[in-house]
């Protein structure tokens, strides 16, 4: 009986922590599908990519079951030369190269779980980042 009342007692609390922290593993996913969306749209060309409006619209569209989201969007220029180094899109670059465009998307979801477990910073935060390139 003392093995049945220690064994039931973890898969107890084996079972809460997965009922609680499972949809976490799908809702990331689609966090990250939205991500990935946005910036895709803004990857069609050079004009949706300083969209970050529209980027960031397309990203909260693509994200449909989840509450306390936030998406921001943004467009960064670089030069062949130098691509560590972001430079105004307005410019050009030396050497007659071709400035590089990049449409970013950052999505964010605040979760809180039902249960509250010790050692474990409240509320959870996840954030997926997707960055491509624009045609």
């Amino acid at each position: 009986m003392i093995e049945l009342a220690l064994g039931s007692t973890l898969l107890l609390f084996l079972l809460i922590g997965s009922l609680d922290y499972g949809p976490i593993f799908y809702n990331v996913i689609e966090l990250d599908a939205g991500a990935r969306a946005g910036a895709i749209y803004g990857s069609q060309s050079v004009a949706h990519a300083a969209d970050p409006a529209g980027m960031r619209q397309v990203a909260l569209n693509n994200i449909i079951n989840l509450s306390n989201v936030t998406a921001t969007a943004s467009e960064t220029c670089l030069c062949p030369d130098s691509p560590s180094t972001e430079v105004d899109c307005a410019t050009s670059c030396p050497n007659n190269g071709l400035i590089m465009v990049y449409a970013t998307v950052t999505t964010q979801w605040t979760y809180t779980p039902v249960f509250q477990y010790p050692m474990v910073a409240y509320p959870l935060i996840f954030t997926r980042n997707a960055t491509m390139r624009a045609q």
